[in-house]
């Protein structure tokens, strides 16, 4: 399987800037690239860190803090990178739960797949994100907690039980439970 040209190219920027430092090589690469990594911050944690998070994804790169063999694709391995540092962002604060925070991340996660066909659709679909974002939002802290980093943030709950120090039944039994709660009000809802 043979990569087109730019492919190629961008794999041997990257490599550049990540083993030689090359100054040149990171500016192609951020120019090309770093919408792609902020949007995808703004998937997984929409908050006011994603722009430093983003900057910190180059910025260990132009530190040579990253090794790159040109195995994977250049988005992938920045969108690992920037995963890995907003990883590490979660267990510095030891993933403190922010109402306003998870209303940002609700309303962004149940809409950006959503296209509405007709108006009764898109009231149907406010309606829905909003019966759901007030239920997790009432769920107490540790369930509400569990459910935002396993189906929110994406981390898988073995390892989001380990982020914040809690034994994986207990984290479990709080995921099991706000889960429930959240599907009693969808179907009372319905």
């Amino acid at each position: 399987m043979t990569l087109s040209g730019h492919k190629m190219e961008d794999r041997i920027l990257l490599a550049k800037a990540c083993n030689d430092g090359s100054v040149k090589s990171l500016d192609e690469i951020y120019a090309k690239y770093w919408r792609i990594v902020r949007s995808y911050l703004g998937t997984v944690d929409p908050n006011d860190c994603v722009d430093d998070i983003c900057q910190e994804v180059f910025a260990r790169i132009c530190d040579r803090k990253c090794s790159y063999g040109g195995n994977s694709e250049v988005e992938t391995f920045l969108l690992a990178v920037a995963r890995n540092i907003l990883h590490e962002a979660l267990r510095a604060e030891k993933i403190k739960t922010c109402p306003q925070r998870q209303m940002k991340v609700l309303a962004h996660f149940l809409t950006r797949h959503t296209l509405p066909g007709s108006p009764i659709e898109a009231l149907q679909t406010k309606e829905l994100n909003h019966i759901v974002r007030t239920t997790i939002c009432g769920l107490p802290p540790k369930s509400r907690q569990a459910v935002e980093l396993v189906y929110i943030a994406g981390i898988p709950a073995s390892k989001a039980a380990r982020l914040i120090g809690c034994d994986f039944k207990v984290f479990r039994d709080r995921l099991n439970y706000g889960l429930r709660r959240l599907r009693q009000k969808l179907k009372d809802s319905v």
